[in-house]
């Protein structure tokens, strides 16, 4: 989104009016359980992203509604899985095979992927996401059962064949109250 204000050309002196968006939410939560059998929904999501941050303030709050045993939980878009044949250091395409739920084993999640950071080979870790090889997924294509290829920003490393790779997410700020559960088949980083 882009506000942008627009210059005064009746006044003398040239000057811009600043643009504005106002957003006003004032609860966003799941549905309240009425017992284990009927139980309560994911929590409600607030995402708030400016100019003056680089990832955003994730706010998942449950309002402190009652949490059954099998209730429910706010899932992350999220995959992980083994790269199924080596890469090269700038390539831009990845082919893996993912074994987290779901499964994205049909051409019906082709494209769900796009806009996903993804760590193409967990064992590198030197403390500094960018120096981990983090690339961000431009789109995927389900190939068959066992595969899917990935469109990746350019590789920084090499990646080898049966490495364990994982999607992340990334927030300057990441809060979870008021009872919410959340579930990701990928990592989570508050990057400072």
């Amino acid at each position: 989104m882009h506000v942008q204000g627009s210059a005064d050309a009746g006044a003398a002196s040239e000057r811009e009016e600043g643009g504005a968006v106002v957003v006003s939410c004032r609860e966003a939560r799941g549905g309240t359980g009425i017992n284990a059998t009927y139980t309560d929904g994911g929590a409600g999501t607030v995402f708030l992203k400016h100019g003056g941050v680089a990832y955003g303030q994730l706010i998942i709050n449950n309002n402190n509604q009652t949490h059954y045993a099998t209730g429910g939980y706010t899932p992350f878009v999220s995959v992980a899985g083994t790269v199924s044949s080596a890469a090269n250091a700038g390539d831009t395409a990845l082919s893996v095979n993912i074994t987290s739920t779901p499964l994205h084993n049909s051409a019906a999640f082709n494209q769900l992927l796009a806009g996903l950071w993804l760590r193409p080979d967990t064992s590198v870790n030197s403390g500094s996401l960018p120096a981990d090889n983090l690339v961000t997924v431009a789109g995927n294509t389900f190939v068959s059962t066992t595969q899917s290829q990935l469109t990746t920003s350019p590789l920084l490393a090499p990646v080898p064949a049966g490495a364990s790779f994982k999607s992340a997410d990334l927030f300057d700020v990441y809060n979870v109250v008021g009872g919410a559960i959340t579930q990701t088949n990928g990592d989570l980083y508050v990057v400072p």
